[in-house]
């Protein structure tokens, strides 16, 4: 009988999420949080060779949202291959290009095509918040406090979290709960980190870059440049917003220029505006 990973193990590679490196057909996808990359490997999982690369996250896969056949059997294989990709010791829970770039051999890293998807950053956060409210925290406390993987001092914290914003939530305070957010620091790191995943070196750095808000064609004509059958792409990890307007309605004018001032650069590079 195979002997079951330790805590430790277990806990380095929850902090891995979903990452390509595929061999046989080409191609590196680098995927940033809440771009709805999720469906996108569902739907090229199937197209992908056992040689190919896939960092995956056992947690995902355990979610009730999972429920898709193709998602739920993504598996996490031959990340041996690049060892600094699937070693995530320094807590990043998505790999940008750079660290990709810096553990893939030169001439690889130049023969792929490389994609990535992009999103208003404004509505980028807007899903973000849901997300965390919503799934993400709720649901990473009943696992801390039924696997007992944190100390009582963190879950706690998660707790008084909770706490603060799910009853603004629940009153649809939307523009109080992203202020909120926004002067915290355990948010600014995602922020601060959004635009490596479209710039290395200070230059836009794919080759294709999807765009969220024409998702199902912009993703057939990735499939149409790497020769792969086109499919129609699954819902996976959506979440309903209640407010009917989009994301304009969920910001005060503090927080929209606040988003501006952290993300403008991929506003501009991509033609966003709020």
């Amino acid at each position: 009988m195979s002997k079951r990973p330790g805590l430790g193990a277990r806990r380095r590679a929850g902090r891995t999420k979903l990452t390509v490196i595929s061999l046989r057909h080409k191609f590196i996808f680098a995927r940033p949080p809440k771009v709805a990359s999720t469906s996108m490997l569902a739907s090229l999982l199937p197209s992908l060779a056992q040689g190919d690369v896939v960092i995956s996250d056992p947690w995902d896969r355990s979610r009730p949202w999972a429920d898709d056949d193709q998602f739920g059997a993504i598996p996490f294989r031959n990340a041996r291959l690049f060892p600094g990709l699937s070693d995530m010791r320094g807590g990043q829970s998505h790999i940008p290009p750079e660290r990709i770039r810096r553990h893939v051999p030169e001439r690889l890293w130049d023969e792929c095509f490389k994609f990535t998807v992009v999103r208003n950053p404004w509505d980028w956060f807007v899903s973000l918040y849901i997300w965390k409210m919503r799934s993400d925290w709720p649901m990473h406390r009943l696992r801390d406090l039924r696997s007992g993987n944190r100390s009582l001092g963190a879950v706690l914290r998660t707790r008084y979290r909770l706490l603060r914003t799910l009853p603004n939530h629940a009153l649809g305070r939307h523009p109080r709960n992203i202020e909120f957010m926004l002067k915290r620091k355990w948010f600014a790191e995602l922020i601060d980190q959004l635009p490596a995943f479209y710039f290395l070196d200070g230059h836009p750095w794919a080759d294709y870059c999807i765009r969220f808000e024409h998702l199902q064609r912009d993703y057939d004509e990735l499939c149409r440049r790497l020769s792969l059958p086109r499919k129609r792409l699954p819902r996976t990890k959506n979440l309903p917003r209640d407010d009917g307007e989009g994301y304009r309605g969920f910001y005060t004018d503090w927080s929209r220029e606040h988003i501006a001032g952290k993300l403008q650069r991929i506003a501009d590079a991509f033609g966003y505006r709020f």
